[in-house]
């Protein structure tokens, strides 16, 4: 983790994806990372995790609210304007902390005690189900790319298209 983010600290970081196996079963890191993120003061403006659900951290829960007080905070730096209006399609619609909770193996209800235990009183979280529909980005040379997978691959994704330099 050290190693990483002395590689990274001199840049802005849109989020930090966790993404796994499991992210959950790596609580002590995860609580490393968020307080690191805090210590170095790093210009980091989001966090999104993908979850199984099936593991209810403290540490966790503990690592996303030091994390959600810091994007509060850090909104009022000059750099998080300027880094969010380069990294960012739609800043009105963007919360700092992502997280994710995967609805392929689970109840309902067991999704919605995940969600509860990893809410926070604050308005820049996000916890909510992944759709499972899947997504794709269509960027540059996909546009026309992704046409060749099999239509059943394609039914029901959620198909995005975002321009840059090679569309």
């Amino acid at each position: 983790i050290d190693k990483t983010l002395d590689e990274i600290s001199d840049y802005y970081i849109g989020m930090i994806h966790l993404s796994g196996g499991e992210p959950c079963l790596c609580e002590d890191k995860i609580l490393y990372l968020a307080n690191q993120i805090v210590d170095r003061k790093m210009k980091v403006i989001g966090l999104g995790m993908i979850t199984n659900g099936t593991i209810k951290s403290e540490k966790i829960k503990m690592a996303l609210s030091i994390l959600a007080e810091y994007f509060d905070k850090i909104k009022k730096d000059s750099w998080y304007n300027e880094a969010t209006k380069k990294l960012l399609d739609n800043e009105k619609e963007f919360k700092n902390i992502n997280i994710e909770v995967s609805t392929t193996w689970h109840e309902k209800v067991q999704i919605d005690e995940v969600i509860k235990f990893y809410q926070l009183p604050y308005q820049n979280c996000w916890i909510r189900p992944k759709d499972e529909r899947g997504n794709m980005l269509i960027v540059g040379r996909m546009e026309q790319g992704y046409k060749k997978f099999p239509s059943k691959f394609l039914e029901g994704a959620l198909l995005k298209k975002r321009g840059n330099k090679y569309n």
